[in-house]
């Protein structure tokens, strides 16, 4: 059941992230920049099983978990501290 639950819940930055990017940067370039965003996710989701298998050493995913955790905190103060650009 939870892994149902997840499996639906994955494609929901799909809708979300269309709307955050264009009420951050606006809607002139709204197309590019979700471009980039998308980028983003792409190179994360290549990078990602890489940096797990490097990370685990054997069968202990400890250091994976460590390390997603170590991501994710450094995004929340990146989200907190980010600032609107300015409009030119």
């Amino acid at each position: 059941v939870l892994v149902a639950v997840i499996a639906f819940c994955y494609g929901g930055f799909l809708g979300i992230y269309p709307a955050l990017t264009s009420g951050y940067f606006g809607m002139k370039n709204a197309g590019v920049n979700y471009g980039i965003v998308l980028i983003g996710f792409g190179i994360a989701a290549i990078f990602t099983p890489f940096m797990v298998k490097w990370a685990n050493f054997g069968s202990n995913y400890t250091m994976s978990f460590v390390i997603a955790a170590v991501l994710a905190a450094v995004a929340m103060v990146i989200a907190v501290f980010i600032k609107k650009p300015k409009k030119i």
